[in-house]
């Protein structure tokens, strides 16, 4: 029996539904636009809610922050944070430069 090497990750036609080639920060964009006064996350525990707006322009701060650092594409950076609003954020910031968390 003669076995087929995989050599992608996508298979075509597995799903009815098409894939979307954004990554998650051009994805995230596009929602803020067509949602702005949305909200987009509510954290209980700080008492914090995020409309879409709102929430781009933190990760936009966060992610001008980065770079002021000297952080580029693919730079590694570790951060140890517990579920919080700040968590999320710095995560969608590394995605919008492509630093790897």
């Amino acid at each position: 029996m003669s076995k087929t090497k995989l050599t992608s990750s996508y298979f075509h036609h597995a799903s009815s539904f098409q894939l979307t080639y954004q990554t998650l920060s051009q994805s995230f964009d596009e929602m803020a636009r067509k949602y702005a006064d949305h909200e987009c996350f509510i954290f209980k525990g700080e008492q914090k809610r995020y409309t879409y707006k709102t929430f781009k322009a933190e990760v936009d701060n966060i992610a001008v922050a980065l770079l002021e650092l000297g952080y580029e594409k693919h730079d590694r950076f570790a951060v140890w944070l517990p579920n919080t609003s700040e968590n999320v954020t710095i995560s969608y910031a590394a995605s919008k430069l492509g630093l790897i968390k």
